[in-house]
């Protein structure tokens, strides 16, 4: 006999229930977040899956991300969800963008044929210990807490808007 009782609601419908509309215009996502920061959700079905809820919300919203794209954060806060602070940009641009690499460790760390040798033999981002995981974390936690960081990073994102619609 089928189980009775309400149907289940959709994944959107799930996430914005659990969204803040903040000030600075971010659409916060208050519902569980990973350790790096995102916000995921559970699609039922017969494999259930999780999809960071970003990603969700932006599909719902503007359309399918393109294929070999990832979203990139413009207010540079990993749990909103305001597409119009998500832009679609190759994976390069994205790291080129972020406020924790420097160019040096991007010098350090580009990829040739030796590099890619070493990572086959080490296993990778695997190989990195827990304690090198967790202060990684602790080290992006604290930039986003910093409230100095997140008012330049909305000025940032202001001024490019302001670039971008000026142009238009």
């Amino acid at each position: 006999m089928p189980r009775k009782g309400r149907k289940p609601r959709p994944p959107i419908e799930r996430t914005m229930d659990r969204v803040v509309f903040h000030e600075d215009g971010c659409w916060l996502f208050t519902g569980a977040l990973k350790p790096n920061g995102y916000g995921a959700v559970e699609i039922p079905g017969p494999g259930p899956k999780s999809v960071r809820v970003h990603r969700l919300v932006y599909e719902h919203v503007v359309g399918p991300i393109p294929e070999g794209l990832d979203l990139d954060h413009l207010c540079r806060v990993r749990n909103c969800v305001n597409p119009d602070h998500l832009e679609p940009v190759t994976r390069s641009e994205n790291l080129r963008r972020s406020p924790l690499l420097s160019a040096a460790a991007l010098r350090r760390h580009a990829l040739n044929p030796e590099r890619v040798r070493e990572i086959g033999k080490k296993g990778g981002e695997a190989n990195r210990t827990k304690e090198a995981r967790q202060a990684h974390s602790d080290r992006v936690r604290a930039l986003w807490q910093d409230p100095g960081y997140r008012a330049k990073q909305r000025e940032a994102l202001q001024a490019r808007k302001g670039k971008v619609s000026s142009s238009s």
